[in-house]
């Protein structure tokens, strides 16, 4: 089983953009996708949440996508609940990706700092969408020539 986690913010396009390119890109096909979202972008997580199954749908991916709530701005507090998520399935043998092109930076770091303590994690890769050029912000991945994003991957990657 393949989990793949995304943390959201205030965007929903750069989201978008990344998972799209993943599944472009990589052939991302996780059989389990999670939004993490702070409680005031709960519409953005719900709204991705969508969309997602929208894109998951076009591309003949079938996943389930859930949204997990985060405590905003107590790092402590954002690590025991991204580490309790992913040690959920750790413990079915599952391999991770994860996506921190959304999001904020404090949740971001507290993903990264999650992912370093546990122990055994079969991370497969973690990704960030870089956008070259900014005058491509909030435009839809179709839409953006490829000269001007890069799809970072930090670890083996899915392909």
């Amino acid at each position: 089983m393949h989990v793949h986690f995304i943390i959201t913010g205030n965007q929903a396009v750069p989201i978008i953009n990344s998972y799209w390119a993943m599944i472009k890109k990589k052939g991302l096909k996780a059989e389990r996708v999670i939004l993490f979202y702070h409680q005031r972008n709960l519409q953005i997580a719900e709204k991705l949440k969508k969309i997602i199954l929208t894109i998951n749908k076009e591309y003949g991916v079938s996943s389930e996508v859930s949204i997990v709530l985060v405590p905003e701005d107590e790092i402590p507090k954002m690590k025991e609940v991204l580490g309790r998520e992913i040690q959920e399935y750790q413990s079915k043998k599952a391999t991770c990706s994860f996506n921190i092109t959304g999001g904020s930076k404090l949740l971001a770091l507290a993903l990264i700092q999650t992912i370093n303590e546990i122990e055994e994690l079969q991370v497969d890769a973690i990704y960030y969408l870089f956008l070259k050029n900014r005058n491509y912000f909030n435009i839809l991945y179709s839409l953006i020539p490829p000269e001007f994003q890069d799809l970072v991957v930090m670890g083996k990657g899915l392909t």
